[in-house]
């Protein structure tokens, strides 16, 4: 496949823009910086000159992260990347006038919108004449973010690594097109999340894998991948309703992880347990954290009128005795 040369540009690109030759690619296993494919089936192109200076403040080359997906959706989208860009540098040229530009026309049926804003990223729609994907760029206003492909990796290493109790789960994760250190192209999930009221032991259960899952990494090889990452697990206490999106047929695809987090504690729910208190827990199966959360919170949630309320004490020695980190 014939690579597009192409620089994704605007405000949105808050590091900064360098050229060196002599950088070398982060994270990238040295299959994908070849012909070849790394375990995930991805190919690299990797700029010959352009570098940028990453998370940590360190400049890297500039490169793309190109998924099978990402190169079948090139090859039927011909100048597909020209046009992405072109409508990034209209939408986001400046971020605080980003509602007053809210769609571009592409030409061809193609034009891109905008969509949302989140803590870290902007995200826009880009739609095809058969199909709509999800764009998405750095908040120029944050300078809290990690490379996208970064993400991409991490995002398929969790899939990949821990696909058996995901399908236990009935979880999954969009399909991702293409990641450079700016910019991220995904699969468009047009459903909103339904919950059912049984959802929060199922979520409990995959918080809980994506955080042992981080934890391992951390101390494995790939570790330099995962610092400050966490998975995004509670909002004030609540579950994050927005990460989710669900398929027509009811499984639910997490949309949004992870979160990178060099400065800050990890968010926690307010009946938690400590990470020392967490790691004398035993560990469950799926099943057995679904089953466990759901009889925990009902314990802990249960009012008795006539009886003194439970202190926090009291109700995190419940969730030790039930092999439990915390109930929201």
């Amino acid at each position: 496949m014939k690579e597009e040369k192409i620089r994704f540009q605007g405000t949105h690109v808050s590091e900064r823009i360098g050229s060196n030759a002599n950088i070398s690619l982060e994270h990238i296993e040295d299959a994908a910086r070849k012909i070849e494919r790394d375990r995930f089936g991805n190919r690299v192109f990797v700029s010959a000159h352009q570098t940028y200076t990453n998370r940590e403040n360190i400049e890297t080359r500039s490169a793309l992260l190109l998924s099978p997906a990402g190169e079948e959706f090139i090859h039927h989208h011909p100048k597909i990347l020209r046009k992405i860009s072109r409508g990034l540098f209209f939408l986001t040229e400046s971020e605080s006038d980003r509602h007053s530009k809210k769609e571009i026309e592409l030409g061809d049926e193609y034009r891109m919108r905008y969509f949302a804003t989140g803590g870290q990223s902007q995200v826009f729609t880009l739609h095809t004449p058969q199909e709509k994907y999800i764009v998405k760029v750095h908040r120029s206003e944050s300078d809290v973010h990690q490379a996208y492909s970064n993400e991409m990796l991490q995002i398929q290493s969790f899939a990949t690594d821990r696909c058996d109790e995901l399908r236990a789960m009935n979880i999954e994760f969009p399909q991702l097109l293409f990641a450079s250190g700016q910019v991220m192209c995904a699969e468009y999930i047009p459903n909103t999340a339904r919950f059912t009221p049984d959802f929060l032991r199922t979520y409990y259960a995959l918080a809980t894998t994506a955080q042992d899952y981080i934890a391992a990494q951390k101390r494995g090889e790939g570790a330099a991948l995962w610092k400050s990452i966490f998975p995004d697990v509670i909002h004030r206490n609540a579950l994050p309703t927005k990460n989710f999106r669900q398929r027509d047929n009811g499984t639910a695809v997490w949309v949004d992880p992870f979160f990178y987090c060099p400065r800050e504690h990890p968010r926690r729910a307010h009946i938690s347990l400590t990470d020392e208190e967490i790691a004398t827990l035993q560990p469950l199966s799926v099943y057995e954290m679904q089953r466990v959360y759901e009889e925990v919170s009902r314990i802990i949630h249960t009012k008795d009128p006539e009886a003194e309320p439970r202190t926090l004490a009291e109700q995190k020695a419940i969730l030790k005795a039930h092999n439990i980190r915390w109930v929201l």
